[in-house]
């Protein structure tokens, strides 16, 4: 099994960090294919360029890799903060330049008509695990945003068969039993894998 996970928070001592290491050390006992990036750490570009855009654009070494790599995951697991309810802007950009026309999805359709959108990725599932500083309260008062932006506006117009999502409210305030017991809960979600 391939699986893709993400890292996008800038401090190595957060509880992203943390959690990022709890699951590769998971899943580093299965017999499993693990593709990790630290988009900080790697210095991962998250600006789209014009070129980006055109429908034959080839990328080319990080991003190529990135694009291949999420092409033959079988499962995704992206770790990040909320940010207002957004991912960071480099995760955001890695977004817009990886999970594109072409690589996660395509339009059909005749020309001048209306056409639909096909989902390529062949991930039968994708893992959100988000920290927020909020409590749930808050969240849910806005209708769990990044819940339906990975959920309904991304992973599901790809193809993905399931998103799972996973929030650890009041960060900011949080003890640290709390933290480890956020932590020893993580390895069940990949559990199934």
């Amino acid at each position: 099994m391939n699986i893709m996970m993400i890292l996008a928070h800038p401090n190595r001592e957060s509880l992203n960090h943390a959690a990022a290491a709890v699951l590769r050390n998971a899943l580093s006992l299965k017999d499993y294919s693990l593709n990790f990036h630290d988009l900080y750490e790697e210095g991962f570009d998250p600006l789209i360029t014009t070129e980006e855009l055109k429908d034959d654009y080839e990328p080319e070494g990080a991003l190529k890799q990135h694009c291949d790599e999420i092409r033959r995951a079988d499962a995704i697991i992206i770790i990040h903060p909320n940010y207002r309810n957004q991912p960071p802007a480099i995760l955001k950009g890695w977004v817009d330049r990886v999970i594109r026309s072409g690589v996660a999805f395509r339009f059909e359709g005749e020309e001048g008509k209306e056409g639909s959108l096909v989902g390529m990725l062949s991930a039968g599932s994708a893992i959100i695990i988000n920290t927020a500083d909020c409590p749930e309260s808050a969240d849910a008062a806005m209708g769990y945003p990044l819940k339906q932006f990975w959920e309904r506006d991304l992973f599901s117009a790809c193809g993905v068969g399931e998103t799972i999502f996973r929030t650890m409210y009041g960060v900011l305030f949080s003890t640290e039993a709390e933290r480890r017991q956020w932590l020893e809960s993580l390895p069940l979600l990949v559990e199934g894998l």
